[in-house]
């Protein structure tokens, strides 16, 4: 809204004149103001009895704002901002608040912004996209990314949205963004980003647990951000091989290390070096060993538990190991060969989730 000269003192009921919303974002320039500043202290009540969200003074009169009027604003929790440029205008300021505001409504806009943040990496840039985000994000951050098992679509992202406005974490400084087969939750400000929070926050989002939820670690800056989102992503695909209501990012362990390098040329050579001759002997043969091993490596080598996953005796699981000690060279037995096909079946179960986003 503007304020012109609906509060001029001549204006006969002139609080009768003005057509003030609650909720609008007031803009003046206190013309009628300019020789009679005790006018401004009306102006910044009567704004505030009308339930206005804030005042920007473009002062091309070089006005001083009572002190009287100050305290006000600031007893009753009312921004003012005063504008001594003479290059913005206020069809700039109305111009770029719809844009922004348009822009904001757009369920796929956050999902370019994500996607830059995801390949530059850190610093300002990330920054700069994070505000693009939300301009209310406070500097540090937090993420939960939800990810969808198959479809995920604009309905499944307003259940969520539905969800989220009921929630705890409904608030400025937080945002809910839908991102290729999922939805990330970025909170900033103060936040307790325990399991605690998290646990409370997969509950209240995702109730029926139809997602892989996956939370990252708390940020102290937004020039982190594309780490914040990254943290979650890896942590939320994981969580689809562990089954868990939700995984931390913490607990990845070795996979913190892989996953920034799982889509590069040089893993994938790594691993069809590995583990090409195990998978054309399973399609040749209609045998398991690829799924066998690829159990017993993410299971910590343990055979037990492995051979509990897949439902098999331990013996199975130790002859289909020998297996593919035969036909690659390397065996199960030896720290040093498991470790190569440890790290060659991670990889490619990083690098096979990473494309299933």
């Amino acid at each position: 809204g503007i304020l012109d000269y609906e509060l001029d003192a001549a204006l006969k009921d002139r609080y009768a004149q003005t057509n003030i919303q609650e909720g609008q974002f007031i803009l003046t320039s206190f013309l009628y103001a300019k020789d009679s500043p005790y006018l401004i202290n009306d102006a910044v009540k009567h704004l505030v009895a009308k339930g206005a969200s804030g005042l920007a003074v473009r002062n091309v009169f070089r006005l001083k704002l009572p002190d009287s009027a100050l305290r006000y604003a600031d007893s009753k929790n009312f921004p003012i901002f005063l504008i001594n440029s003479m290059k913005i205008y206020f069809e700039d300021i109305v111009y770029e608040v719809r844009r922004l505001a348009e822009q904001m409504k757009d369920l796929y806009f956050p999902q370019s912004e994500l996607d830059m943040i995801l390949t530059c990496g850190g610093g300002e840039e990330a920054a700069q996209c994070a505000r693009r985000i939300n301009p209310s994000f406070g500097e540090s951050c937090f993420a939960i990314y939800f990810h969808g098992a198959d479809y995920f679509g604009e309905a499944d992202f307003l259940g969520f949205y539905e969800r989220f406005e009921n929630s705890e974490y409904f608030s400025p400084q937080n945002r809910l963004c839908l991102y290729r087969r999922g939805v990330f939750l970025f909170c900033s400000g103060e936040v307790d980003a325990g399991e605690s929070f998290v646990r409370r926050a997969v509950a209240a989002l995702d109730p029926e647990g139809g997602c892989s939820a996956g939370a990252g670690a708390a940020h102290f800056t937004l020039r982190e951000f594309g780490e914040c989102a990254k943290e979650a992503l890896c942590a939320s695909l994981f969580n689809s091989v562990s089954k868990e209501p939700y995984n931390m990012y913490g607990r990845l362990g070795v996979y913190k290390a892989l996953f920034p390098f799982a889509g590069s040329a040089e893993a994938a050579a790594f691993c069809r070096g590995v583990l090409d001759p195990i998978k054309e002997y399973d399609a040749e043969n209609n045998a398991e060993i690829f799924p066998t091993l690829e159990r017993y490596a993410v299971s910590g080598c343990s055979a037990r538990a492995a051979a509990s996953a897949l439902g098999i005796h331990e013996n199975t699981l130790r002859y289909r190991l020998e297996k593919a000690a035969s036909v690659t060279g390397l065996s199960f037995r030896s720290q040093e060969q498991m470790e190569q096909l440890s790290l060659a079946v991670k990889l490619e179960l990083c690098a096979r989730l990473l494309r299933g986003l």
